[in-house]
């Protein structure tokens, strides 16, 4: 008669340690139950596992979280709509001002001119109408009494802000060149065949991807969890349990989908 084996600790029921599951839950608001589907569908792991994955699941659930409260995308034609709104407005303020963008000197003589006040550095780059000498004066001058007041004492405050009216126009011109610029870049983007908004990372893409990635990382660390990551049910359970665990649903499709690119930028 054979002798009955011992029966040993691979043979014994896995049951997620209590104590780590209820203080992960209570900190960050999730349901214990839902905590330990995880752990269990991931598969046996000592202690030091269970909160190693744990904290695994708490870093990805805080970028879920910010993912899932990002304003929506905005599209590159979007972008270039938005920026050109911005060259726009710069560039009627510049009128305004008596600066006409299409005349002002280029960037690599803007640097030459670092050491002039920006009074000075406003003529040499914009050439300033009269017009605009008038409006910046007025600017400059608003506010400043200059009642029984010492005329040194108020031409030094006239001059400073002088100049800081200027570093505002300069500053103008700054922005318009930089909004242009960006415009015909988000153009580019914009170029057909580029895939656009339907290839755009979903929150919940991202969520399977984070799961896929975790489930990865600890079955490498730790072999004797199970085998080695494939599509099928252990994994698709996993993930489907990370998925209720952070208040979303997934479907096999779409983990599908995410494990295909996934596995692919493996290789």
């Amino acid at each position: 008669m054979t002798p009955k084996r011992a029966r040993g600790i691979s043979d014994q029921p896995y049951i997620p340690d209590k104590r780590l599951i209820q203080g992960y839950a209570l900190r960050y608001s999730w349901e214990p139950a839902k905590l330990t589907a995880v752990l269990s569908q991931f598969g046996r792991l000592p202690e030091a596992g269970q909160e190693q994955l744990i904290r695994c699941l708490v870093l990805a659930f805080g970028r879920y979280q910010m993912l899932a409260k990002t304003v929506r995308h905005v599209t590159p034609s979007e972008q270039r709509n938005q920026l050109t709104a911005v060259e726009k407005t710069a560039r009627k303020l510049l009128l305004q001002l008596g600066v006409n963008p299409k005349d002002v000197a280029s960037h690599p003589f803007w640097d030459k001119l670092s050491d002039h006040r920006s009074s000075e550095r406003l003529q040499f780059l914009g050439k300033q109408s009269l017009d605009g000498l008038g409006v910046t004066s007025r600017l400059a001058s608003a506010g400043i009494n200059i009642a029984d007041r010492d005329e040194a004492e108020v031409n030094a405050e006239l001059s400073a802000a002088y100049d800081r009216v200027a570093d505002a126009v300069i500053g103008l011109l700054d922005l318009h060149e930089r909004a242009k610029t960006a415009a015909q870049a988000a153009t580019k983007r914009m170029t057909a065949g580029r895939g656009g908004s339907r290839h755009r990372p979903t929150a919940k893409g991202q969520l399977i991807r984070y799961a896929l990635v975790i489930y990865a990382h600890m079955r490498g660390q730790h072999l004797n969890s199970g085998n080695k990551p494939g599509f099928g049910r252990p994994m698709l359970e996993f993930i489907q349990a990370v998925a209720t665990l952070y208040g979303a649903r997934v479907c096999d499709a779409d983990i599908r989908e995410v494990w295909r690119r996934w596995k692919s930028n493996q290789k």
